[in-house]
């Protein structure tokens, strides 16, 4: 009398795009970057992680152009910010450079306020710049 079938999952919008399946998570590459992957071409924009360095990424367009950011907790609002660091160029800015600036920037962020700052921070707060006059020229006046 009654006929029970199963029936094949119908996605919401028919058309083209629609699928069935579950969204994929997205993959996170986690490598130690090289100058070579920076230099890859892709098919569509590409974020490459650097294992060595945590917060560091490249970013790779489908032109070419790899660019390297840093991605840090930002003190002041508690979000997580991404910061420019520069474009690949294997005679100027390399993986070894982002590195390095990198690791200066996270120097910067842990250093304690009762050491002397540089000439843009210290007018921001109002004190006057530490002296850069070495002993050997005040003699000198």
């Amino acid at each position: 009398m009654f006929e029970f079938t199963t029936m094949a999952p119908v996605a919401k919008h028919e058309g083209e795009n629609a699928t069935t399946a579950p969204a994929a998570k997205r993959e996170r590459k986690n490598v130690a970057l090289t100058d070579r992957m920076c230099e890859t071409r892709v098919t569509k924009r590409t974020k490459i992680y650097d294992r060595k360095c945590p917060g560091l990424f490249v970013s790779i367009t489908t032109s070419g152009v790899a660019t390297f950011y840093y991605k840090f907790t930002n003190p002041g609002t508690g979000r997580q910010s991404t910061g420019w660091l520069g474009v690949y160029n294997p005679e100027t800015f390399d993986v070894d450079h982002a590195r390095t600036k990198v690791y200066g920037l996270r120097g910067l962020a842990r250093r304690p306020s009762s050491t002397p700052c540089d000439n843009r921070t210290c007018s921001k707060r109002g004190r006057a710049a530490p002296s850069t006059r070495s002993s050997r020229n005040a003699s000198n006046t």
